[in-house]
């Protein structure tokens, strides 16, 4: 079996071992120029390679095997870490939710002290979670843009000339290192003269 195999890069980064269907052409020239010692040292040389290249062949092929396993199981714990973290963002936004119903509830309650605490926790609350990577959607008096907003309703108004632009945000939405993970629900203005 001596030099039946050789390895060939293939189209990836992988190794790929071929079988020779013939002897290598300059160790055939070889064995027509040296005599009977030269040949039988020639002969222990080449059975040493052959042991070794297949040791070779062996090692690198476990070598590949071992890399394979551990790319499957840095797969799984990839994925297994994103569901962690989906669900550590969806418990955020449930926690914003509450603190933003609240904040709305103390704007509508008259009382300038309970507004002033929902002012301070809502912003606390904000400015922990962008420095974890979530951020609202910033919308009122922005134009409402698909890619970050739903129009829930449409209501004409006085104050704002320009249709298309957020008046009220109903839910707000969130974006998490740069991925939107929930629409904000907004009112959009409407000219007086727009037809919907």
């Amino acid at each position: 079996m001596a030099f039946n195999w050789f390895f060939a890069i293939g189209r990836g980064k992988r190794l790929i071992f071929k079988e020779r269907s013939k002897p290598i052409p300059h160790l055939i020239q070889l064995s027509t120029q040296y005599d009977g010692k030269k040949m039988d040292e020639l002969a222990r040389q080449v059975k040493k390679l052959d042991s070794r290249q297949d040791e070779m062949v062996m090692a690198v092929e476990d070598l590949i095997e071992g890399l394979q396993e551990q790319n499957e199981i840095n797969t799984e714990a990839i994925a297994e870490k994103e569901k962690e973290i989906n669900a550590l963002v969806s418990a955020m936004i449930v926690a914003a939710d509450y603190t933003e119903d609240f904040y709305n509830y103390a704007k509508e309650a008259g009382s300038q002290e309970i507004l002033e605490q929902a002012r301070f926790f809502w912003n606390a609350l904000n400015k922990k979670f962008s420095s974890a990577g979530l951020t609202r959607i910033a919308d009122e008096n922005t134009s409402a843009d698909p890619v970050y907003n739903h129009i829930s309703a449409v209501e004409f108004s006085d104050e704002i000339s320009k249709p298309g632009v957020i008046t009220k945000t109903l839910r707000s939405g969130y974006v998490y290192r740069g991925k939107v993970i929930r629409k904000s629900e907004v009112v959009v203005s409407k000219a007086k003269g727009d037809c919907i």
